[in-house]
């Protein structure tokens, strides 16, 4: 059922680092717990439990919030293909940390977008005790099946009350969400063995298994009481097997990588840095044609407390700089960047197959060539994907990414070539582009961005004229006649305080001509490690083959820059960076366009945040 080739890119990204830590369980074999594990750690997880097997990828976005993409697959035995799959988005939100005496508390979702088969909601507090650790809670949903009371919400309100279907093809929505006139009590508790590596549990399930009676007609229903153990086999993963109710075994096996703690290739292109390795008494932040504050430096300051950054941190002064010349003739040919990037893409959100894949390696360049302009370029080496095995659904937008395995059949092509003009007016960004933008599209367009320094939030609006591209043609250089199309939004941001997070939501048209918001959550690590988490809902359904109906899709993301010592000097810059995404592959709705320069994420390294979070660049 599982493609060994995208499971060893999985394993060899979660293990390809130097292992940090043993982790907390963070659910006993059939409950949720409360606790969470440490901001950026990255989780897969294969778990079975008759009648289903789930796969799971998830990302702990912050410190607070679990976010999980799971695809759980029902299956008679491990040697057959999947029955039914029930994709869906989880997620674990913490109230409440634990204290001397209070306890942590969490609020959950299973399946808060996807499949209805499997959803629930759930509250849950965790309380350790020496070398004991308790849980209880409630839950809605399949989680609280037993209905142990009336749903106490349903007393406020009567939308409460109304049932949830057991065998509803359509997804789960915030219309189902905490529905159903009883709830259910759940509860369990883990003891830490003198063994570091080995802890015991014991739990008591709410869940009373309909969907299982629901789905399998002679499926022999488990009591609700479970014993389990789990062996902590290596420093990033772990083994938890159980008993449950007498009648079934199950099994979950984790990997578990903490990605702030890896070690990656830094960036060299911060002012600190530039500071480091310089004596100047100020500097003007610039990077890739945009232009930031120009930073102040006290002579006392930049001499006598060069291994203090905080006390310069607390001297330096900002300024506006003179603005320069829109166009620059001074620069004919100064390359940027080269990079080779691997690209993993990953779908755990269909209904027809149980995971999508598609694997690439990136070549790309960016250079500034006369009156400043940046001329980017990339090629594209299609390594291998299973787009074949998608059952293509009719669509009631404009043909978008639907023919996505179109595009990867091409083993070369041509992945961008575009020229851009970005330039700052004090603290507002512009960028303009044209050309062969990303792999589907070419066209033209532009962005503009309000970042006012030293401020939490920012404003920016885009707009595209873009065409597709031709996937049969030579490098898909030919684009489709009839094609044409606009695509835009309104972007605004919200930097979380003290924290390098950042809210990121958007409304307006994507490139289906559908209409209709992101909200995504992205932190960037100080190792330079990126991971987004995201959702996207839009006015138009996408139909999947059992003639069920979803209008949103969901995604984590992570870009690392990999450091490798052994390569040679020559080879270091350009090499490498990893994108894994998981995501929806070959859909149409909720698509936006990979822009050349994004201007938030371009803007970064000018900003305040940026400045003080890289600030002990200057002692290295």
């Amino acid at each position: 059922m599982l493609r060994v080739q995208w499971l060893i890119t999985i394993c060899a990204l979660l293990c390809v680092y130097i292992p940090y830590g043993v982790y907390a369980d963070t659910q006993l074999s059939t409950i949720p717990t409360a606790r969470m594990n440490p901001q950026g750690t990255l989780s897969f997880k294969l778990e079975t439990l008759d009648p289903f097997i789930h796969t799971s990828i998830g990302a702990q976005l912050m410190d607070s919030l679990y976010v999980q993409i799971r695809q759980s697959a029902e299956i008679s035995s491990l040697r057959d293909s999947a029955e039914q799959l029930t994709p869906g988005l989880d997620f674990k939100l913490r109230l409440q940390k634990e204290g001397d005496l209070r306890p942590e508390i969490a609020l959950g979702m299973n399946s808060a977008l996807g499949h209805s088969h499997l959803a629930s909601e759930y509250l849950t507090f965790s309380k350790r005790y020496k070398s004991f650790d308790f849980t209880g809670g409630m839950a809605w949903g399949k989680l609280g099946g037993a209905g142990h009371v009336k749903n106490p919400l349903g007393k406020f309100f009567s939308h409460f009350k109304k049932e949830r279907p057991l065998n509803d093809q359509d997804d789960n929505s915030p219309d189902h969400w905490f529905t159903g006139d009883e709830i259910g009590f759940f509860g369990g508790l883990s003891y830490q063995t003198p063994w570091t590596p080995f802890s015991l549990n014991l739990d008591w399930s709410a869940d009373r298994y309909a969907i299982e009676q629901n789905l399998v007609s002679d499926f022999n229903t488990p009591n609700p009481w479970s014993i389990g153990a789990t062996l902590q086999v290596m420093d990033n993963a772990s083994f938890h097997g159980a008993v449950v109710g007498g009648e079934k075994i199950m099994g979950r096996l984790v990997f578990d990588q903490n990605l702030a703690k890896s070690e990656t290739k830094k960036t060299t292109e911060s002012l600190p840095h530039r500071i480091r390795k310089g004596d100047k008494k100020n500097y003007v932040s610039k990077y890739r044609g945009l232009t930031g504050k120009q930073i102040l430096l006290p002579e006392r300051a930049l001499y006598a407390t060069r291994n203090s950054p905080a006390e310069m941190w607390h001297d330096l002064e900002t300024k506006t700089p003179p603005p320069p010349s829109y166009f620059k003739t001074n620069t004919l040919f100064k390359p940027l960047q080269y990079r080779v990037k691997f690209e993993e893409k990953l779908s755990l959100s269909e209904e027809d197959t149980t995971v999508l894949f598609r694997s690439a390696l990136l070549f790309d360049t960016v250079t500034e060539t006369a009156l400043g302009t940046l001329a980017g370029f990339g090629l594209r080496l299609n390594l291998d994907d299973n787009l074949d095995l998608d059952t293509p659904t009719p669509s009631t937008t404009l043909l978008t990414r639907n023919d996505e395995r179109l595009f990867a059949q091409k083993r070369f092509a041509v992945d961008r070539a575009s020229l851009s003009k970005n330039y700052s007016f004090k603290d507002v960004h512009t960028s303009l582009s044209i050309g062969y933008l990303e792999e589907m599209f070419a066209g033209l367009g532009g962005e503009i961005l309000y970042r006012p320094y030293k401020k939490t939030y920012a404003l920016g609006l885009e707009g595209w004229h873009v065409h597709r591209r031709d996937p049969t043609s030579n490098f898909n250089l030919k684009l489709l006649d009839n094609s044409d199309r606009w695509t835009g939004h309104i972007n605004t941001y919200y930097e979380l305080p003290n924290k390098n997070t950042t809210l990121h939501a958007k409304v307006g048209r994507y490139l289906g001509e559908d209409f209709g918001g992101t909200l995504a959550l992205s932190h960037i690590f100080l190792n330079g490690i990126n991971l987004t988490g995201s959702v996207t809902a839009t006015n138009k359904d996408n139909q999947d083959v059992f003639g069920g109906t979803d209008n949103a899709l969901w995604g984590l993301r992570a870009t690392i820059p990999l450091k490798h010592k052994r390569l040679p000097k020559y080879l270091k810059k350009a090499c490498c960076d990893i994108d894994f995404n998981i995501t929806p592959l070959a859909r149409d709705t909720g698509q936006t366009l990979k822009t050349p320069f994004p201007l938030y994420q371009t803007s970064e390294s000018l900003s305040y945040r940026h400045l003080i979070q890289n600030w002990d660049d200057i002692r290295e």
